[in-house]
């Protein structure tokens, strides 16, 4: 992303718009957010979204399937309401590379933060004492 150079209020050239105190103080404070603003707020387009979820959906299978615990889950989900990525009425992640609805991917344990706020586990809890294999 390149950095936005207005000096102030008015007519940003790098954004091509007009930018008034409030926009201008956000561009500065967190330019990931005016960015998403400029140009990110659609998310992947159809295509890339259902070639995102293909993969996670494949990873999903060959690691067996496996959820995380109630706790771990409502930990990620709170962790995404808080990212400049989340859309609040849909409930799924803009980045380009995710798209996904993640009421279903903050439950999958092998799945990550396309941003790196949260990773997949990779181990899922043993059951029983380990030694006998139940």
């Amino acid at each position: 992303m390149i950095k936005c150079e207005c000096t102030g209020p008015g007519f940003c050239e790098r954004h091509n718009c007009f930018k008034d105190k409030g926009l201008y103080q956000q561009c500065k404070l967190c330019p990931l957010s005016f960015a998403i603003l400029e140009k990110e707020i659609t998310g992947p387009n159809l295509v890339q979204k259902a070639v995102n979820y293909t993969k996670a959906q494949v990873k999903h299978t060959l690691s067996g399937r496996k959820e995380v615990t109630d706790e771990v889950f409502e930990e990620r989900i709170s962790k995404c309401k808080g990212c400049d990525y989340f859309d609040p009425e849909k409930i799924v992640c803009k980045h380009q590379d995710c798209g996904c609805f993640l009421e279903i991917k903050c439950k999958w344990a092998d799945s990550e933060c396309p941003i790196g706020e949260w990773n997949a586990i990779a181990e899922e809890k043993e059951k029983g004492c380990g030694s006998c294999g139940k």
